[in-house]
């Protein structure tokens, strides 16, 4: 296992041994030292350092989850670039002040939010498409952004989730999973390097080449728990015409639908991504919806006959929608909707083997028990498809586990009213619909779909690549200056 030098290391035991190492860019100031100590901050810090009393404050606080615009951080610093995440990291040692970072926001439980000093990355947002075909990304870059810069740059992308306002950062960190990812594998896949500023207040570039295990743990274990990431090199594909489809049927099918969605799905094209949502009206009234939303890359008559065992098999489909786009089109259309701010709180089961009969029953009963409950508008259980690319590495190769998953669960609130009473049946549904779909899945949770009622979180994450997690973790930040509720140990 690697480990950082003498040369890397200032930090023993979560404080500065070597001041002249530290720095703090504060030499030949006389008067540093009588500084407030985020006056200190303010005082490095080329980019804004926003206090409760700035204005600002009170919107770059918030994170997009509404669940946590509660957590009132003691400020919030937007660094320009990786050398103003440096300050702000020796300055957080030097002081003893927890940090937590955000990249976009959307964390299920909140884990990028803090009251200690916020780190706001949203202004290290470029994206460069380089003449080699890779992509220089700022880690405060959001989908939206990525998928839009690299289309014009010359029609690549990289595989990605469908939320514009999501941070690339937190995403790719996680894994990294979305409608091109059974033909290019995840976000995490795709990256080729990592600049991080680690404990010791400096900035590193990982890579498979230099710092290996650290490189290896920051592809699907790394959100927030390293260090802060500041850019991200992805490899880019080339991309051109595309087939966005929606596959509508009644809810008195669902059972039969979950059936042979999950069968056609084990032998369809990598080329063909699709989820199967059940989900709930956001309205009182109706029924539950049963529809499977995908896209295929290329063109709609191929995508057609791909879909063919899914459209024409029994039960067959209500309504049946493909539309033939440009991929950068393709990536606006899953966008819609998907950016105003909501309260949401999630969690996920891992699907390696398909669902029986009475994991099928279970599920639909899931959503029929949402559906009941009229404080429970909106949401419902999302099967997002596995395999192709993303089974084609071993589930040792990065930190992220779930290689050999069929396809994944996502158990979803989402809710706008500030009800306390409306938060707790929300999360109160979770928790039994969780629980519910215990027995016909594996024990495994994805780390994206972060849900802080998983007591074995550990465990359903990262499975049998935790214990190289946490060597890795205790070789590169001992003292745990990098943590939140759900990060990795530095002990077992």
């Amino acid at each position: 296992m690697e480990r950082f030098g003498r040369r890397d290391f200032v930090v023993r035991g979560g404080r500065v041994v070597a001041g002249a190492a530290l720095g703090l860019g504060l030499a030949g100031r006389a008067d540093a030292h009588s500084l407030d100590a985020l006056d200190q901050l303010d005082s490095v810090l080329r980019g804004p350092l926003l206090r409760p009393a700035s204005t600002g404050y009170g919107v770059a606080r918030r994170p997009w989850n509404a669940r946590f615009d509660d957590v009132l951080p003691r400020a919030v610093a937007q660094p320009l670039d990786t050398p103003d995440v440096e300050a702000i990291v020796r300055w957080a040692v030097a002081h003893d002040v927890r940090l937590g970072v955000r990249s976009g926001g959307h964390s299920y439980a909140g884990l990028s939010s803090t009251t200690g000093v916020l780190v706001d990355l949203s202004r290290l947002s470029s994206v460069t498409l380089e003449a080699n075909g890779r992509a220089a990304i700022g880690a405060g870059a959001t989908l939206g952004s990525v998928y839009a810069r690299l289309w014009a740059a010359g029609h690549r992308t990289i595989p990605a989730g469908s939320c514009p306002t999501v941070g690339i950062a937190g995403l790719a960190l996680g894994g990294g999973h979305g409608f091109a990812s059974r033909a290019f594998g995840l976000a995490c896949d795709n990256l080729r390097s990592v600049r991080i500023v680690t404990a010791d207040g400096h900035a590193h570039d990982v890579s498979a080449s230099s710092r290996p295990n650290l490189f290896w743990a920051l592809r699907g274990g790394g959100a927030g728990s390293y260090g802060i990431v500041t850019r991200l090199t992805f490899a880019t594909r080339k991309v051109g015409t595309v087939t966005t489809f929606v596959l509508r049927w009644p809810w008195s099918a669902a059972a039969d639908v979950v059936a042979a969605w999950q069968a056609f799905m084990a032998s369809a094209p990598d080329e063909l991504t699709t989820t199967l949502a059940l989900r709930v009206p956001s309205t009182t009234g109706g029924t539950p919806t049963v529809v499977v939303n995908g896209m295929f890359l290329g063109p709609k008559p191929v995508a057609t006959a791909a879909l063919a065992g899914l459209t024409g098999g029994d039960p067959a489909p209500a309504t049946t929608s493909l539309v033939q786009r440009s991929f950068g089109a393709a990536m606006a259309y899953f966008a819609g909707g998907q950016s105003d701010r909501r309260r949401i709180a999630g969690s996920s089961r891992v699907a390696r083997a398909p669902l029986g009969p009475k994991g099928r029953d279970a599920l639909v009963h899931a959503v029929e028990e949402r559906h009941a409950d009229p404080r429970l508008r909106g949401g419902g259980i999302v099967l997002f498809a596995f395999g192709g690319a993303v089974g084609k590495f071993a589930r040792t190769a990065t930190a992220y586990v779930h290689r050999d998953a069929r396809f994944s669960l996502e158990l979803l609130g989402l809710w706008t009213s500030p009800s306390p009473g409306v938060e707790t049946a929300n999360l109160a549904w979770i928790r039994q619909a969780r629980l519910a779909l215990s027995p016909y899945t594996s024990g495994e949770a994805l780390q994206n779909y972060a849900d802080r009622a998983l007591v074995s979180w550990k465990r359903a994450y990262y499975a049998e690549n935790l214990a190289r997690l946490v060597a890795t973790k205790h070789a590169v930040d001992p003292a745990n200056r990098f943590r939140h509720a759900q990060s990795i140990p530095t002990a077992l």
